[in-house]
């Protein structure tokens, strides 16, 4: 019997340490510069198979990262994008409202951010002490929606109400899936 859970706590820890590679594999930057000596060139390739499949599903960017805070009753704002389109970003207007705990709007506001970013690279903007205040029971801030302006003037809207606002978690998800969906166990 010990054996028999040693044999599954054994597997369940490779299988944890795989699945972790499979995430580890999105940060590498979208780049075929990783190489990790205990995965096969199946593995590797598949991967990058994902990373690619996940790019088509965010053609336009998504959020790597993003915070705000109340600094004295304004509110403060972070934000990291990933370019993942092939056109440079010029401009980012990030839409947004602060919340309170029965999900009122107690404030929305848009910020504005300059690039350039280049494709397949990230933008990161912080706007601290800006003008928009924030009441005393905001409790939550929501990003809505965010514009890219590209450097040809083309711009592409992600959006929480048409689905294409994504952030980091959501493309994990999507490499993820690809990745064990076509995933074929090899001896």
């Amino acid at each position: 019997m010990k054996k028999f859970l040693l044999v599954i706590v054994f597997a369940l820890a490779s299988l944890s340490s795989f699945h972790t590679y499979a995430y580890d594999a999105s940060n590498c930057d979208n780049s075929e510069e990783f190489v990790d000596e205990r995965k096969s060139a199946y593995e590797d390739s598949l991967c990058l198979e994902a990373i690619k499949y996940a790019k088509t599903k965010v053609p336009n960017g998504y959020v790597e990262d993003w915070g705000w805070d109340n600094d004295y009753g304004t509110l403060d704002l972070w934000i990291e994008i990933k370019n993942t389109n092939k056109k440079r970003i010029k401009y980012v207007a990030v839409y947004w409202k602060s919340m309170n705990d029965v999900d009122d709007v107690r404030n929305s506001g848009v910020l504005k951010g300059t690039g350039p970013i280049d494709s397949d690279s990230y933008g990161k903007w912080h706007w601290d002490n800006t003008l928009s205040f924030l009441s005393g029971d905001v409790t939550y801030v929501v990003i809505t929606k965010i514009i890219i302006t590209y450097m040809n003037g083309t711009k592409a809207t992600l959006s929480l109400a048409g689905k294409t606002l994504k952030f980091h978690d959501d493309v994990l998800d999507i490499e993820s899936d690809y990745f064990w969906k076509h995933y074929k166990y090899k001896e």
